[in-house]
């Protein structure tokens, strides 16, 4: 029998899924990839080298730069030119 403070606790039982030793979860998606100019079929097409990623990522800091410039922001420098 089952101590008090036990009974009717964990009646759910509930699997997890345990991954299997070395198993990898696989990425069907790569955030930026429309920033290569070749199309988001590009992954399916053939892998995407160092180089590509390197591409994707100096774009997606480029994109934030000129969301950043939009808005307003000024460097440093900027600032100091302009109050002369």
């Amino acid at each position: 029998m089952l101590p008090k403070k036990y009974v009717g606790r964990f009646t759910e039982m509930t699997e997890h899924e345990v991954p299997v030793y070395g198993q990898q979860k696989i990425h069907k998606n790569i955030e930026g990839i429309e920033h290569l100019k070749e199309g988001e079929n590009v992954i399916t097409e053939r892998l995407l080298t160092d180089a590509d990623l390197k591409k994707i990522r100096i774009m997606k800091l480029r994109k934030a730069v000129r969301k950043v410039d939009r808005k307003g922001f000024r460097s440093s420098s900027e600032e100091e030119d302009s109050s002369d």
